[in-house]
């Protein structure tokens, strides 16, 4: 399984590739990741559109269309499933069935290449842990997280994992406002993170109640958002089958948290 993995941080090479090339931003990626291991403007929608594919041209699952069972896509497509348990795998039209990517800004300081590339990679990973949960696939989520942070972190995908069924309304997979912000210290210790580094600011708008069914059918209470609340997102863009550009998530932040606050301040 091909990875190549770059810190937000160090996506200022890719936006370089993107100069230097003078090519797509999905070729840019793509070589750049070859070679090396969010008030603000706001960045135009079409900007991502080339990156918001599922899969991209060449890739191993380009030419899967619909939600397809493993048995019946190429077999480099099914290589790049299989050790995520995949029975059913998403075609090149689960992102038309997401909402639309919202605005995004680039946050004081980040240039806006970078807040597109950051940004598109975490609504890719949304998308397929979104299809993950909706087609109790939950170990899909492994690709996603660092150190299986899902496994360990969230209370939808532990719940499948247990045999159970999770809801997966979007209102609580995509936010309606992005923004790319550069790390204030207090949080960037926190997480790790050392030097200039990078976090998708993200706002879910609520209400959102999310519920779930063990696998007793008894009814398990999930999330319950009734006002907006606004998060930042950390972790590294990575490009790899069968996912391509993606978010690899490594932690979370509640902006109300006093380590987060001088973070979401900005």
């Amino acid at each position: 399984m091909a990875i190549a993995r770059y810190p937000l941080h160090t996506l200022a090479a890719i936006t370089a590739a993107v100069a230097l090339a003078g090519c797509s931003s999905t070729q840019a990626v793509q070589q750049a990741a070859k070679a090396t291991p969010f008030a603000g403007p706001l960045v135009a929608r079409a900007s991502v559109a080339s990156i918001l594919a599922t899969y991209a041209p060449g890739s191993a699952c380009a030419s899967v269309q619909t939600a397809t069972d493993i048995a019946k896509v190429p077999a480099p497509c099914r290589q790049a499933w299989q050790p995520y348990h995949v029975t059913t795998v998403p075609g090149q039209d689960l992102m038309h069935q997401v909402p639309t990517l919202p605005h995004i800004a680039a946050g004081p300081g980040v240039a806006q290449q970078v807040a597109v590339l950051a940004a598109a990679a975490y609504w890719r990973s949304q998308a397929f842990l979104w299809y993950a949960l909706q087609t109790d696939q939950p170990v899909m989520s492994d690709g996603l997280g660092r150190g299986l942070l899902y496994r360990q972190s969230s209370a939808d995908f532990r719940l499948e994992l247990a045999g159970g069924h999770a809801q997966a309304p979007t209102c609580h997979a995509f936010p309606d406002d992005m923004r790319v912000v550069n790390l204030k210290q207090d949080f960037a210790t926190e997480q790790h993170r050392y030097g200039k580094a990078l976090g998708i600011q993200v706002s879910f708008p609520g209400p959102c109640v999310v519920t779930g069914t063990d696998k007793a059918g008894h009814q398990v209470p999930l999330h319950n958002l009734p006002y907006r609340d606004t998060y930042v997102i950390v972790g590294d863009v990575d490009q790899m089958e069968p996912f391509g550009l993606a978010l690899v998530v490594s932690g979370v932040g509640q902006c109300s948290q006093s380590v987060v606050t001088a973070t979401c301040a900005q």
